[in-house]
Parts: C-alpha cells; sequence; structure tokens
C-alpha cells in the first residue's frame, strides 16, 4: 500500500486495484481480530524491526475507534474496487460491493447489546492506564448508522446489477419429512445440498417461500419473529462454528443471552 505508487509502468486503473484490496483486507483482518478478541490493537502503520518496546507492545485501542477505523477503509476501499470483477478469472477478489457489505455487517454488531453498553461484563475491561475500552453508555444512535450502512449496500448492489436474495437457487425443493419423538437422525448430502438450510429452518434462521415447518406442533414459519426466542429455548444447536464469546467464561456465555431477554440473577442461576 505505501509502495505501490512506486511500481514504474503500472496502469492507474490497476494501482487503485491494488489499494483498494490492500485497504479491504485491512478492514476485513481487523473485523476478524475484532469479532473474536474485542477491542484489539490497531495496526494502522509498519512497524520497524528496529522499533522500541514502546513501539511494539501497544495497548488495545477502544472498541469504538476500533469500529470507526474498519469502516474507514471499508469506505476507501470502496471508492477505489470495481462494483464487480469483470472478468471470471478475479472472481473472489475484493469488490466495492463486498466492502460496502462488510461494513454493514461491521456496524451492526456494533450496535448489538454486546459492545453498545454492555456494562454488565465490560464495566472494568480497561487498559492498564485505565482507559475505558467498551462504552458503559447505551446509544441508539449506532443503530441508526447499522440500518444507513445496511441501506447503503443494499442501494449500492441494486444500482450495479445485484441481485439480493434472487439469485434463482432453490436450497430445498419438494420435501417432506417427518421425525417422532426419541428418533436418532443424520441428514447427510454433497456441499450445498441443503442441508444447513433444513437445520435453520427448524429454529427460524431461514424461512420456507411455501409449505410448513412444524417443530413440536408449531408452524415456525408463521411465528412471529417477537416469538422466536420461546422457540430456541426448547431448542439445542450444535453450530459448525462456535458461537462462544471468548472474553466471557462458559457461565457467561448462558447467561448474557438471559440477561438480555431481562431474566433476574436467581433465575440465570
Amino acid at each position: 500500500l505505501n509502495n505501490v505508487d512506486r511500481v514504474p509502468d503500472l496502469p492507474e486503473s490497476e494501482k487503485s486495484q491494488w489499494k483498494g484490496e490492500c485497504l479491504f483486507l485491512l478492514g476485513l483482518y481487523h473485523w476478524y481480530m475484532l469479532e473474536y478478541y474485542g477491542p484489539i490493537v490497531l495496526a494502522k502503520d509498519l512497524t520497524s524491526l528496529n522499533a522500541d518496546e514502546k513501539d511494539i507492545y501497544l495497548p488495545r485501542t477502544p472498541f469504538d475507534e476500533c469500529v470507526n477505523y474498519i469502516a474507514e477503509c471499508y469506505d476507501k476501499a470502496a471508492e477505489l474496487l470495481p462494483a464487480r470483477q469483470p472478468d471470471a478469472k478475479w472472481y473472489g477478489r475484493a469488490t466495492a460491493a463486498a466492502a460496502y457489505a462488510m461494513k454493514a455487517r461491521l456496524m451492526l454488531f456494533a450496535a448489538s447489546p454486546l459492545f453498545n453498553g454492555n456494562s454488565r461484563f465490560y464495566a472494568d475491561f480497561k487498559n492498564v492506564d485505565g482507559t475505558q475500552l467498551v462504552n458503559q453508555k447505551y446509544d441508539k444512535e449506532k443503530w441508526k448508522k447499522a440500518m444507513d450502512a445496511a441501506e447503503e449496500a443494499i442501494a449500492y448492489c441494486n444500482r450495479n446489477g445485484y441481485k439480493i436474495y434472487k439469485n434463482g437457487v432453490t436450497a430445498i425443493a419438494n420435501l417432506n419429512l417427518e421425525i417422532d419423538k426419541g428418533e436418532f437422525v443424520f441428514v447427510t448430502g454433497q456441499t450445498a445440498c441443503g442441508k444447513s438450510t433444513l437445520i435453520k429452518m427448524l429454529y427460524r434462521e431461514e424461512k420456507p417461500t411455501k409449505g410448513k415447518v412444524m417443530v413440536g406442533g408449531i408452524n415456525v414459519a408463521k411465528l412471529h419473529n417477537n416469538r422466536v426466542y420461546k422457540l430456541r429455548r426448547k431448542l439445542g444447536v450444535v453450530f459448525q462454528d462456535f458461537k462462544l464469546l471468548p472474553k466471557l467464561t462458559v457461565y457467561e456465555n448462558v447467561a448474557f443471552p438471559l440477561d438480555n431477554l431481562g431474566l433476574d440473577n436467581k433465575t440465570i442461576k
């Protein structure tokens, strides 16, 4: 990123592509660390091999500053990258659409109760100098920012020929399945044959375009959004990727969603 302008005879269009991809990856890798570890050390500049300890052992950056830096990387990347890759051989490389989409995901994460005024778990989460790493005050404007980022991503994709959730792919069709109480069932098949979609419909992560999904006598396809949590209290799902908060204990991981539902400590215990 610092040296691309020194490359001789490199077309400006390719320079922009390289810079945009670097900025996208800066945002993406910081996002991965933020998602797993919370507030992190921001690697904004190259560190000299002869750097002093004070320039190597840097303190964590407060969560909101991390979010702002990653969002800035995505915004700059989107200005330089193409809306879509013009040649199939470049599929999988970053695009402006991907940058906008990742920014929307980032802003939603930042608005969630996990880091938006979570004084229950992060009141004492501070650097050694006393810097508070997670804002202790709930900010409803973060939800507005998340909504705006999602709206921006959708509008951009629509303008550039993307079809949101309208790619013509059918994950599951003509399925008639009944599992009785006490049955032990395996669902097997090739990659992308619809196994995960089937499981997601059981706990209402996905809704069928037509038909019924009955779980315990309830048609979850028609279940109102504000009732979904009651369904999920009765289901146990082991995900392919563990969905635990690494900074919390097992008890705190279990207690966190219950606390958000307003249960008192006695009931949670």
